[in-house]
C-alpha cells in the first residue's frame, strides 16, 4: 500500500469528539475533587490544631511551669502558646491562625457518643502543668469541634485532650451517627 500525505493526522471531527469526552468526564470529576480537597483541608487543620495544643504541653514540660494554649476572640481562629501565662500574646510566643472558612462548631448528633465534660469555647484556654497534665478538668476530657461553619456537608473533626494531656483527632462524616478515630 502506498503512503499518501493527506491521510496523516486526525480530522477535526475526531478531535472535537475527544475534547467533548474529556469535558464530560471533567464535569463529573470536578465536584468530587473539590469535596475531597475541602475534607483534606479540614483534616489537616484539625491535626495542626492538635499538634499546636501538644506544643503548649511540651513547652510546659520543658520549662517546668504552667503554660496555656489560648484562643483569641477573633476571626479567623487564632491560638497562641502563652508561655508566660499572662493571657497576652507576646512576640516570642507561637501563634497559629487557621483558615477563615473553618470555625468551631456545635457538636451535632455524634457528640453524644463522647459523653465529655469540658468543651473549649471561643473564650477558652487549655492549661498544662509542669508534668504536662491539663489543669482544672479533673478526669474530664476537653473538646473542640472543627468544621466549615454551619455546613456539615464536609464532616466534622473533633480534637480531644485528655486530663493527662494526650490529644486525638476524631472524624465524623456528614450524617454519621458516631465519631471514629483513625
Amino acid at each position: 500500500m502506498r503512503w499518501h500525505p493527506k491521510n496523516r493526522g486526525f480530522s477535526l471531527v475526531e478531535l472535537l469528539v475527544v475534547i467533548g469526552i474529556i469535558l464530560v468526564i471533567s464535569a463529573l470529576a470536578v465536584p468530587n475533587v473539590a469535596r475531597q480537597i475541602r475534607q483534606y483541608r479540614l483534616g489537616s487543620n484539625a491535626t495542626l490544631l492538635a499538634n499546636f495544643i501538644q506544643r503548649a504541653r511540651f513547652e510546659a514540660i520543658k520549662r517546668n511551669t504552667t503554660v496555656s494554649c489560648r484562643l483569641l476572640p477573633v476571626n479567623p481562629i487564632t491560638l497562641f502558646v502563652d508561655s508566660d501565662n499572662d493571657s497576652v500574646q507576646d512576640a516570642n510566643e507561637s501563634l497559629l491562625v487557621l483558615p477563615s472558612d473553618l470555625a468551631f462548631v456545635g457538636g451535632g448528633p455524634p457528640v453524644g457518643t463522647f459523653n465529655l465534660g469540658v468543651v473549649v469555647t471561643p473564650a477558652g484556654a487549655i492549661s498544662f502543668d509542669a508534668r504536662g497534665a491539663v489543669l482544672g478538668v479533673g478526669s474530664s476530657t476537653s473538646l473542640a469541634i472543627l468544621g466549615y461553619g454551619a455546613n456539615p456537608e464536609f464532616g466534622r473533626k473533633a480534637i480531644t485532650v485528655t486530663a493527662s494531656g494526650k490529644t486525638k483527632v476524631w472524624s465524623a462524616e456528614s450524617g454519621a451517627a458516631a465519631w471514629r478515630y483513625p
